[in-house]
C-alpha cells in the first residue's frame, strides 16, 4: 500500500528509510547544527521505541545528554566511526578498571560502562545527522559490545586472582569460563541475524512480539524467569553494577567477591540454555 510522504523534510527522511527507498546522499553542509536539530534527526521514534536495542538507562539519562555529545562531535568534524572508537575505548577501560581488584576500580568500571552507553547513543546520532550509516559503523558497534561484555568478567576474575596470590589460577580460570559463556550467550543473537540473512529473510523487527516464544513450556519458563531477570546481568552496565556491589560488600565480608564469581559461573550456562530454547521456540527463525 502506497502512502504519501510527510511534507516535513525531516519526517520525509525517516519515511524514506522506513520504506527502504534509495539511500540519501551524505550531508555536506550544516556543520554547526543546534542540539535540538541533532536530537530531532538523531532520535527518531523507531529508534527510541526499540524493545531490545534501547537500554533501560536511555530514558533515565543518557538519551537526554547524548545530543550534546553528538552536536559537539559534529561541530568538531568527527565522523560517526571516530565516535564509535571512543565508545570502544570506554568499554575496554571499564573492563581494565576491574583488574585493580578494588572497590574504587569497580566504581570506575561503573563510570566507564555508562560512558560507553552515552557514546553509543551519540555515534548513532552523528551517523544519522551526517547520513553516513554504514556496515563499518555497525561492525565497530558490535565489536565494542562483544569485547566489553566478555572482557569484564575475565578482568573481574583476574582481579580476584591478583588480590589472592595463592589462588591466582582459580580467579583466572573462573573469569575465563564466565567470559566464554558470556560470549556464547552474546553470539546467540548474532547467530539469529546471520541465519536469517543466509535464509534470505529480512531483518527481524526489534519488538517484544518477535522474541516471544510460542505458547508452551519454554514460554512459561521465560515468564517465570522475568521475576529474576538473570539474562540482564551480562550487559556491561549491569555487570559493572554487580561487580561494584560485590566488591563493596567484600570490604566487610571478603568471601562475597569470590562467591559472586562462583555463582555467575554456575548460573550462566543455565541462562545460555534458556536463551537458545527461547530463540528456537520463537518466530525469530521463521519467515513469519
Amino acid at each position: 500500500m502506497h502512502r504519501t510522504p510527510p511534507a516535513n523534510h525531516l519526517d520525509a527522511r525517516h519515511y524514506c528509510r522506513g520504506m527502504n527507498a534509495v539511500p540519501l546522499e551524505p550531508r555536506l553542509g550544516r556543520q554547526n547544527p543546534t542540539v535540538a536539530e541533532v536530537k530531532l534527526e538523531g532520535q527518531p521514534v523507531h529508534i527510541r521505541t526499540r524493545a531490545n536495542a534501547e537500554h533501560w538507562s536511555a530514558d533515565l539519562w543518557w538519551r537526554h545528554l547524548s545530543p550534546y555529545i553528538s552536536t559537539a562531535a559534529i561541530r568538531a568534524g568527527l565522523s560517526a566511526n571516530s565516535v564509535s572508537l571512543i565508545m570502544v575505548a570506554c568499554g575496554w577501560a571499564a573492563a581494565l578498571s576491574l583488574l585493580t581488584g578494588s572497590w574504587w576500580g569497580a566504581l570506575l568500571a561503573v563510570f566507564f560502562a555508562h560512558a560507553q552507553m552515552l557514546i553509543d547513543a551519540a555515534d548513532g546520532e552523528v551517523a544519522r545527522w551526517r547520513r553516513t550509516m554504514s556496515p563499518r559503523g555497525i561492525f565497530i558497534d558490535r565489536l565494542a559490545h562483544t569485547t566489553t561484555e566478555s572482557f569484564m568478567p575475565l578482568c573481574f576474575g583476574i582481579g580476584w586472582g591478583l588480590a589472592h596470590p595463592d589462588q591466582v589460577w582459580q580467579g583466572v580460570a573462573g573469569g575465563a569460563v564466565l567470559a566464554m559463556f558470556v560470549l556464547i550467550n552474546k553470539s546467540v543473537n548474532d547467530a539469529v541475524a546471520v541465519s536469517r540473512a543466509y535464509a534470505g529473510l529480512g531483518k527481524l523487527p526489534d519488538t517484544q512480539a518477535a522474541g516471544t516464544p510460542k505458547p508452551g513450556l519454554v514460554a512459561t519458563a521465560r515468564r517465570a524467569a522475568r521475576l529474576l531477570p538473570l539474562h540482564r546481568l551480562y550487559h556491561s552496565v549491569e555487570q559493572s553494577h554487580l561487580y561494584f556491589v560485590a566488591m563493596l560488600i567484600s570490604l566487610a565480608v571478603p568471601a562475597v567477591w569470590g562467591w559472586t564469581l562462583v555463582a555467575l559461573v554456575a548460573i550462566t550456562p543455565l541462562v545460555v540454555v534458556g536463551h537458545v530454547a527461547s530463540v528456537w521456540q520463537s518466530s525469530r527463525l521463521t519467515a513469519s
